[in-house]
């Protein structure tokens, strides 16, 4: 009897992921977006695409930074680092904390603004701290991609503002987003629409919002 029900739950659970794609292919022409991929992270199921592996640009670098800098400094948030110089170059019309060179400022600070303002001076901070210098790091986003199935994207920069050589699809942005919604860490992060990063030994406290 018992291996009936599993039978039956297995059938209906087959027949309910491969009938969402009839549903969802009915708004496909009401899609501003030229590249979508529905992913269930659970059954590890792609249930819709529109041009889904087809190449876009640029990868999501910010995404893969917070993802990798929760992983690496997980139990290790409250760790204090020193802004370099190199992390503030070519930053130009991008968002940024307004890091300074010479300021000691805890990791989850910058976690927390890259995920909630998508600052780009925060990750490269946290891809210093993390690997030393921007290219080794863009090393270790790359071999996290490949980890984690995005077989297609390539990364440039922490940051994602170089977008020569960046490249994804829409299937591996939805891998990389599944990695990071099974991250507690960051998840709590995502929750907030706003954080208060505490004053530093150059900056006062200053707010910021999603």
């Amino acid at each position: 009897m018992k291996k009936r029900v599993l039978s039956l739950l297995f059938v209906l659970l087959f027949l309910w992921a491969f009938s969402l794609p009839i549903y969802a292919a009915a708004y496909e022409n009401d899609l501003l977006s030229e590249a979508v991929a529905v992913y269930n992270a659970e059954l590890d199921l792609f249930i819709f695409g529109k041009n889904a592996t087809a190449p876009i640009s640029p990868a999501p670098a910010k995404l893969m930074t917070a993802l990798i800098a929760a992983e690496y400094l997980a139990g290790r948030m409250h760790t204090t680092t020193t802004v370099t110089s190199a992390a503030l170059k070519n930053l130009e019309g991008s968002a940024v904390l307004n890091l300074k060179s010479g300021e000691v400022i805890a990791v989850e600070h910058l976690l927390h603004a890259v995920l909630i303002a998508g600052m780009s001076d925060a990750a490269n901070v946290l891809a210093i701290e993390i690997a030393g210098s921007i290219s080794s790091f863009v090393k270790l986003m790359n071999e996290k991609a490949e980890a984690l199935g995005a077989e297609n994207t390539v990364f440039a920069s922490a940051a994602g503002l170089e977008q020569s050589g960046s490249v994804t699809t829409a299937e591996d942005t939805a891998r990389i987003a599944a990695a990071l919604y099974q991250n507690a860490e960051i998840c709590t992060i995502l929750t907030k629409r706003y954080y208060v990063v505490p004053a530093t030994n150059i900056h006062e406290s200053v707010t910021i919002y999603t």
